[in-house]
């Protein structure tokens, strides 16, 4: 029997809203030998692909093979083509990307606009991609408000990303297009992370993960290892580089870390929209690495304690000996620099010190404001920078000598702590390693990122699993929920707290 184009055209939307029926059989009813069948069979093999998964999708030279110039054929090539171009996105495969969007039916199926985007995005042409303003319809927007705001992550824009990300992933939800649903949600991952929000980025992406395709897994491993959750290992080219590095970096590895390295550097220079994120990691990680950009040469240095790209600990949470995100890594000869705690086994010869307290502390403080100083620091910088009020010598020169009388005793068998005309500096040869406080993750982000794992706690069991005192949890959740990050969970006469990220909701499983 043969079909009417309406009706496979409508097939192939069920498909990727995830109302599935006997595909199999309907095609296999099918007598007819129109290559617009074939071209359907294709559409729905790549929207099973990109929506539950267990088939894989077309090859480029089975699509190519068709007859373009049969308007039923072209029809169904613009819906292959947007799935894949979905698919080598979530591959960060963007040669690939490239080569479906040249084949794409321009125009009618898929708008001239449309096409150039993607081909913008795919050659890493940032600011063309920011610049157009396409009219497109239903999932082409979703797919140009996703491009946008990885371009506008990448190049630091991040109100600007948040915001297109909030967009697709609500307009997603609205119009049930799995496919670009699950890709809205993995941009809006990504967006939370880079934002500092790595709570809420592992809720969206512990919520995908049960009905996330194979197409999409090695974008999904991939945030969840900068967010600290490592899983089992894929084959995903880019998520198991970055895991291997970032192994080696544990293990003080030098050789490994640098062959793995090299193989993340590969992809960044092939995909655009992750080099700036690549490149800042490696240099964040390698104690040793000179070439960083401005944000991250900013953060080693000191002048800033923000994080570039939310990469505080792209570690396992069982690595984690404390909150801190950093140390600062003081050696002879070499400029004082912070180093992330996962890179701090790969400067081998230097001695790591302990964080004397949980909690923010100005012993912890003065050693890193000290260490981290590339030049002898005078004494007003130093107490503004551990008291956070100006030094007035008359009222605190006891307790500032107190101060550097005990980072002395901290540094003994290191180096020397010298005081001597206003100005306070180092001497020796000792190589050590000192945490960093103003980087130490805060109790409140701690907390969010056990409710956004759990979905709702209370306050005793959140001190047992922080490991900190009631109280120092119940004046957080003050805070948080004064500021509307937290919300009550009334249950009979319990209340606990949960998360809520409102631009995003869960994914539920397909049924049949």
């Amino acid at each position: 029997m043969a079909f009417d184009l309406q009706e496979l055209a409508s097939t192939h939307d069920a498909i990727c809203r995830g109302q599935w029926f006997d595909i199999d059989e309907l095609l296999a009813a099918a007598d007819d030998p129109a290559p617009e069948t074939k071209a359907w069979t294709l559409a729905f093999r790549a929207a099973q692909a990109l929506t539950r998964g267990g088939v894989d999708l077309p090859q480029l030279a089975e699509v190519e093979a068709l007859p373009l110039e049969v308007p039923g054929v072209a029809r169904a090539v613009a819906r292959i083509c947007d799935h894949a171009v979905l698919g080598a996105l979530a591959a960060f495969d963007l040669p690939l990307l490239r080569r479906w969007a040249t084949l794409a039916p321009n125009e009618e199926f898929v708008p001239s606009e449309l096409t150039a985007l993607r081909l913008a995005f795919a050659a890493g042409d940032h600011a063309s991609v920011r610049a157009l303003q396409p009219e497109l319809q239903a999932h082409h927007q979703l797919e140009a408000a996703c491009l946008k705001a990885l371009v506008d992550v990448a190049s630091g824009q991040r109100d600007d990303a948040r915001e297109a990300a909030r967009w697709a992933s609500r307009h997603a939800r609205m119009l049930q297009a799995r496919p670009h649903r699950f890709v809205a949600s993995l941009v809006l991952a990504r967006t939370r992370r880079c934002d500092g929000r790595s709570h809420l980025a592992s809720r969206i992406a512990d919520s995908i993960q049960p009905v996330l395709p194979a197409a999409f897994r090695g974008w999904l491993r991939w945030e969840q290892l900068l967010c600290g959750e490592w899983g089992p290992a894929g084959d995903h080219q880019a998520s198991s580089s970055l895991r291997a590095m970032l192994e080696a970096a544990l293990q003080g590895q030098r050789d490994l870390f640098e062959t793995h390295r090299g193989s993340l550097l590969e992809i960044a220079n092939a995909t655009p929209f992750l080099a700036p994120e690549i490149h800042a990691l490696t240099a964040l990680i390698d104690p040793d690495c000179s070439a960083m950009s401005d944000p991250v040469r900013a953060f080693v240095e000191g002048e800033s304690h923000e994080v570039p790209f939310g990469l505080t600990n792209p570690t396992p949470r069982s690595e984690h000996s404390s909150r801190t995100t950093s140390y600062v890594l003081h050696r002879p000869g070499r400029s004082p620099r912070r180093v992330l705690l996962c890179g701090a086994a790969l400067a081998p010869n230097a001695t790591p010190l302990p964080l004397t307290r949980l909690r923010k502390g100005r012993l912890d403080l003065a050693c890193a404001v000290i260490a981290l100083a590339r030049e002898p620091l005078s004494e007003e910088t130093l107490f503004r920078a551990c008291h956070g009020f100006r030094f007035a010598r008359h009222l605190h020169e006891g307790a500032l000598s107190m101060l550097v009388s005990r980072v002395r005793e901290r540094f003994e068998g290191h180096v020397e702590v010298h005081r001597k005309g206003g100005q306070v500096w180092l001497h020796g040869a000792g190589a050590f390693l000192v945490p960093d406080p103003r980087s130490v993750v805060p109790i409140e982000q701690s907390l969010l990122a056990l409710i956004a794992r759990t979905g709702s706690t209370t306050t005793r069991v959140a001190a047992r699993s922080l490991g900190v005192s009631l109280r120092s949890v119940q004046s957080a959740v003050a805070t948080l929920v004064k500021e509307g990050e937290l919300a009550m969970d009334r249950s009979g006469r319990s209340i606990g707290y949960r998360v809520d990220d409102t631009s995003f909701s869960d994914l539920t499983p397909l049924a049949g």
